[in-house]
């Protein structure tokens, strides 16, 4: 489901856009549940990088670093849902 049809996520989106300088980073619990596709990836991203704010995932052990390919990428292209996600260095994917 797109994030500006979750019931709490507009709220915290114009929330970020009123307050940015409140706020550090959204923290997401599960990336299989929070974003569908790579698409709503890049929109949070840009929206977060926008306003300054930082993603932190528990697969990626805190906050995801995008320009970083050591922390962004995978270990597995596809792992089952409720499995934790590795992240991985290239080159060292499974």
């Amino acid at each position: 489901m797109p994030w500006h049809k979750r019931p709490q996520a507009p709220a915290l989106l114009r929330h970020i856009a009123a307050n940015a300088h409140l706020v550090d980073a959204v923290v997401v619990g599960e990336y299989e549940r929070a974003f569908l596709d790579t698409d709503q990836v890049r929109a949070l991203r840009a929206f977060l990088e926008h306003f300054r704010v930082r993603l932190w995932l528990p697969e990626a052990d805190g906050p995801v670093e995008f320009d970083n390919p050591l922390r962004t990428k995978p270990c597995s292209p596809s792992w089952p849902r409720g499995h934790k996600r590795r992240w991985c260095a290239p080159g060292t994917e499974s």
